[in-house]
């Protein structure tokens, strides 16, 4: 069966070489790429407000996606697995790494934590609607949820501690931090 979510994630984790770079690195860890494109001045809330409104100025995405707000569920709930991913990632190779969390280079923005919140709640109701999917990030990633969850209130500290650098006064945190406490 056609999963669009596992194909979506497959895609970020394939390795490529950016021009003038001599490392293969999965997009996901491809700052350039997922989240501070020179073209758009490498500024990621540029970025993020660009792909958020997408939904509203291409009748492509609408024809995909139905209304601007689907697309920007979408779009929300994707990221927060990219976070996930990079999160069971990070577990799997070395979890000693967040407790050095001032260390520690998101590969990944938050910006989706900028979203109102009536479009986080769905985002978060599509990436807990099938908790297989979920696992499937921590295994195909090379870890389980189960030894993944002792480490997600560090990364939520660290997630959040980015959020309050980038928007030092309108974030309320992420809008998953409770996720591995939801699913069963």
């Amino acid at each position: 069966m056609f999963d669009a979510r596992h194909v979506a994630l497959d895609l970020v984790r394939t390795g490529h070489r950016l021009p003038n770079s001599r490392d293969v690195a999965p997009l996901w860890e491809q700052s350039d790429i997922m989240g501070w494109p020179e073209s758009l001045g490498r500024n990621t809330s540029h970025t993020w407000t660009v792909l958020a409104e997408l939904g509203t100025y291409m009748p492509w995405v609408r024809e995909i996606f139905g209304e601007a707000e689907d697309w920007s569920v979408a779009l929300t709930a994707y990221y927060m697995a990219l976070n996930v991913n990079e999160f069971a990632s990070v577990v799997s190779r070395n979890p000693s790494v967040l407790d050095s969390h001032d260390r520690l280079h998101l590969s990944i923005p938050l910006t989706f934590a900028t979203m109102p919140d009536h479009v986080a709640r769905r985002a978060m109701s599509l990436l807990t609607e099938d908790a297989s999917f979920l696992d499937w990030i921590f295994t195909s990633a090379g870890t389980t949820r189960a030894k993944a969850s002792p480490h997600w209130d560090t990364w939520v500290r660290i997630c959040n501690g980015w959020l309050g650098q980038v928007y030092r006064f309108a974030f309320q945190g992420v809008p998953h931090a409770n996720l591995l406490r939801t699913v069963p």
